[in-house]
């Protein structure tokens, strides 16, 4: 190294923001459905005074709204959109995918289709549901958090019931 000159180590190879099955995924069907993890420092909600909290989704919201205007013109669906967290579920094209891999407002990049097969069949005797009805319970006024693979709001039993829904996966 000459005088003068002073060693630079070379950058640290960064994680890419879309998991690779997501780009397997895309190349193989032509669309995925993904969730988006936004950037940023964000708190839990339950942790925020009421005004931290409003500031909070506000800036979650201009975040979203900043990267749907980066991805016009390109294959993409908003499929939903997160009040509380940062987070937006996708429906993406190669070219949507090529614009979220490099935007500074992600943070990751990763497949929502359903890999798990719905096992209610074997999942509601497992808790005991069954015994449960028969003993007279039917969660009559009652506010019940699912924690699931997934759940159809549209279904009959459910029609008008869901309240929220949110995916942590």
């Amino acid at each position: 190294m000459a005088q003068g000159q002073e060693h630079i180590p070379p950058a640290k190879s960064q994680k890419p923001k879309v998991r690779p099955d997501v780009g397997k995924w895309v190349k193989d069907k032509g669309i995925a459905k993904v969730g988006v993890e936004l950037s940023g420092q964000w708190e839990l909600d339950p942790k925020l005074t009421r005004d931290a909290r409003l500031a909070q989704r506000q800036a979650i919201a201009a975040a979203q709204q900043g990267l749907l205007a980066e991805l016009v013109g390109t294959r993409h669906k908003v499929l939903r959109r997160s009040t509380i967290d940062p987070f937006l579920s996708l429906e993406v094209g190669l070219d949507a995918l090529t614009v979220l891999e490099k935007s500074p407002l992600v943070k990751e990049v990763y497949l929502e289709e359903a890999v798990l097969t719905p096992s209610l069949l074997q999942s509601v005797p497992l808790i005991g549901g069954p015994q449960a009805w028969t003993e007279g319970f039917d969660g009559g006024d009652r506010a019940v958090v699912v924690i699931d693979t997934g759940v159809d709001r549209n279904h009959p039993f459910l029609n008008g019931k869901v309240v929220a829904e949110a995916c942590f996966s």
